[in-house]
């Protein structure tokens, strides 16, 4: 009777969260075949069209020396060598705006589930993840910082944050090691999120912090999970990491110093009052008193 008992409950569940990812798929195709509806690529001039011929992206991607005028030395570019490989696969069979389609739906609902996981890792009742999981996408910030700017490393890094603190908090909790190997799978697959070295932080810094706060309440159990996920983590994307640190001495590093990406900071920063940061809201978007361009945008 009691195994009955647990067995509905199990499906009840099981039930409510296949609800929630077939939302989730639905919002995503949605929000896409609006995106895509003149079956056009979505290019910026920041990244191109990197989806226009996914091979040949592949091929200038997965060269420390990028292939660009001159030739540029950027071992970050190898992270996203990944993606246009396994997106070049797909272009053998469908049309590459599709193929960009596809992989869009994927981040969406990687994003948007990722959140919800999150939301009731944390406590959160299983409705309040699910707004959550929505809100994630459907902001404003979300709208224009991420989307609207289309730049991929951003894009990616914001998928993938909540399914990554998800699974690291699952491992470390429970010491799930299948919730570790979808982890390190996961980071090659989102691989592009590490095009730029500081979005590091934005995922290191929160796991970091739970560990500490775990390890202090549960001891070396917690600590000897961290440091384990932090090795497999560095082995699994050592590809990327040899090449960039072993040319930090070289021109490449001395563009890439902190001063310069400082001095970047400031000069955007004008445009990201608190006024605005508490709304979700960037000037230059939505005022158009800073830019007059923006009624015709």
């Amino acid at each position: 009777m009691i195994n009955k008992i647990v067995l509905r409950l199990k499906n009840k569940k099981n039930s409510f969260t296949v609800v929630i990812i077939l939302t989730y798929i639905i919002l995503a195709f949605v929000v896409t075949t609006i995106w895509f509806k003149n079956k056009e690529l979505f290019a910026t001039a920041e990244e191109g069209m990197p989806f226009y011929n996914s091979q040949r992206a592949a091929h200038l991607y997965s060269n420390i020396i990028y292939d660009n005028g001159t030739g540029n030395l950027e071992p970050l570019l190898l992270t996203r060598a990944p993606l246009y490989y396994l997106s070049s696969l797909l272009e053998r069979f469908i049309p590459n705006y599709v193929v960009q389609q596809v992989v869009f739906i994927l981040i969406i609902i990687t994003a948007t589930y990722g959140v919800f996981e999150l939301g009731k890792e944390l406590g959160f009742t299983k409705n309040a993840s699910f707004i959550s999981g929505s809100f994630y996408f459907l902001n404003l910030y979300s709208m224009t910082q991420v989307w609207r700017r289309s730049m991929y490393t951003g894009i990616f890094t914001w998928a993938f944050i909540p399914i990554f603190l998800v699974l690291f908090i699952q491992w470390l909790e429970r010491g799930e090691s299948k919730k570790l190997l979808l982890l390190l799978t996961l980071s090659v697959l989102f691989s592009n999120a590490y095009t730029h070295p500081g979005f590091l932080v934005a995922f290191w810094f929160p796991a970091a912090l739970y560990a500490a706060i775990r390890v202090f309440r549960r001891g070396k159990h917690t600590l000897f999970r961290c440091f384990t996920a932090l090795i497999l983590w560095t082995l699994v994307n050592v590809w990327w990491i040899y090449p960039f640190v072993s040319n930090l001495s070289s021109t490449y590093g001395r563009y890439s110093a902190v001063d310069s990406s400082y001095e970047t900071l400031q000069g955007v920063s004008v445009a990201f009052p608190i006024s605005q940061i508490l709304l979700l809201k960037q000037k230059y978007y939505f005022d158009s008193t800073y830019n007059p361009q923006v009624p015709t945008t």
